[in-house]
Formats: C-alpha cells, sequence, structure tokens
C-alpha cells in the first residue's frame, strides 16, 4: 500500500477545502476502496473519510420522496422498517451483501459511487427511479441514477463533488418488489448476475412492470 494523507474533516467546509487537493478521494465504509489499495488498482494522495460529518446517515419519509444519506450502511437499511416498507428489494439486496461484517461497514453511497456492474444496490434503485444529490462548495446538482453510472467504476461525479442522498418517490401502496443474485458461492459473494423487478399488480393484471439487472452489462442497467 503507498503513502497517502488521511483526514476526517468535521465540517462540510473542511471537507470540500480536501477533495479540492490533487489527488484527494472520499473514502466512506472503504469495503471497496481499501483492497484496492492493497492491490495498488488505487492510488490516491489524499484520502477524506465521511465518517465525521453529520447528517450522512438516515432513512426518511415525509411528504416527498424517501431520502437515503449516503453513509448508511448496508446493514442499516436491510432492517430499517421504511426501507423493508417503500423497497423489500433494496432491503433484500442490502441483506445480500457480503458478510455481517461488510454489511455493517459498507454504504449505500459507497457501493453507488464504486459503480460496479455487481453492485447489489443498484438494480433495485433503478427500478424505483432513484436520483443522487451531489454537493460540492457551494453548488449541488441532482442527477439520475441511470446518468451517473457511466462505465466500470465511472460516475459523472465530478472533481470536489460528495454524494450526499439518493432518493426517490415511494412505491404506490399496490407495488411488490424483488431483489435476486446467482453467485459463485451460497455466501460473501460477488453477484455474476442479478435482478430486480418493481411492478403493481390489479385484478391480477400486471402494470407498470420495470425490470433492472446487475453484472451483464458494464453499469448496471434497467431493462425497457
Amino acid at each position: 500500500m503507498h503513502d497517502f494523507e488521511f483526514y476526517a474533516p468535521t465540517t462540510w467546509a473542511e471537507a470540500f477545502s480536501l477533495l479540492s487537493m490533487e489527488g484527494a478521494q472520499v473514502i466512506a465504509g472503504g469495503t471497496d476502496l481499501v483492497p484496492l489499495l492493497r492491490c495498488h488498482a488505487a492510488q490516491p494522495q489524499v484520502l477524506v473519510d465521511l465518517h465525521r460529518l453529520p447528517d450522512l446517515s438516515y432513512v426518511t419519509h415525509d411528504d416527498g420522496p424517501v431520502k437515503i444519506g449516503a453513509m448508511t450502511t448496508h446493514a442499516e437499511l436491510a432492517s430499517s422498517p421504511l426501507c423493508v416498507k417503500h423497497s423489500p428489494a433494496l432491503a433484500q439486496a442490502a441483506c445480500a451483501m457480503g458478510s455481517p461484517h461488510i454489511r455493517s461497514r459498507g454504504t449505500i453511497g459507497g457501493n453507488i459511487a464504486s459503480a460496479s456492474p455487481a453492485g447489489d444496490t443498484l438494480p433495485p434503485l433503478l427500478t424505483l427511479g432513484a436520483v443522487v444529490r451531489l454537493a460540492s462548495d457551494g453548488t449541488e446538482r441532482r442527477v439520475p441514477l441511470a446518468e451517473f453510472l457511466i462505465g466500470p467504476g465511472e460516475t459523472s461525479l465530478e472533481r470536489g463533488e460528495i454524494l450526499q442522498t439518493v432518493e426517490f418517490p415511494a412505491p404506490p401502496e399496490d407495488a411488490g418488489s424483488a431483489f435476486l443474485k446467482v453467485g459463485r458461492r451460497h455466501a460473501v459473494a460477488i453477484s455474476v448476475a442479478s435482478v430486480a423487478v418493481l411492478l403493481r399488480l390489479r385484478a391480477n393484471v400486471l402494470h407498470d412492470v420495470r425490470v433492472a439487472a446487475g453484472a451483464v452489462a458494464p453499469t448496471a442497467i434497467r431493462c425497457p
């Protein structure tokens, strides 16, 4: 592992200032980044840890969309009553993620920003029409997840930006969803293929069927 500077800012101003440095990179749970550091596949000069920043771990739903903070862990997602209610598929995907240790450390923001084609939370979020909220010093923008994902490990995240929130409209009461993955073993496996489905059933007739797949293309994809 090569040498780098490590910072854990406590304010947004400090975080944005650090990310303006050459070679700066965000670290969230580290479950994807640390293995890359060990094999020298990632060589940041500066690591900016988000754990001490306020208001980045939550699942909320008031009158608007369901909102999930980027530092919400997979374990928190899997056990969140709001997540289980509004997106069983997302809760299932979080529950299928790695080992208990990985689920307690890995975050939804990290899973999205890593942009692995096999990222388990991505197919459920695509069926939900999820949008990511990105913040930088003095600016903010919202990007549909389908546009945020560009290629394997590539996103539209710009230098100095932090992924703060992922949000999606709460599905109607008559909607149901599910997530399934296939791996090379029964546990702690990266998906060989995965699929999420969200649909509505009225009078035994299917409406608004949405399907998204992972690990079958350069990014997780919605399948119209």
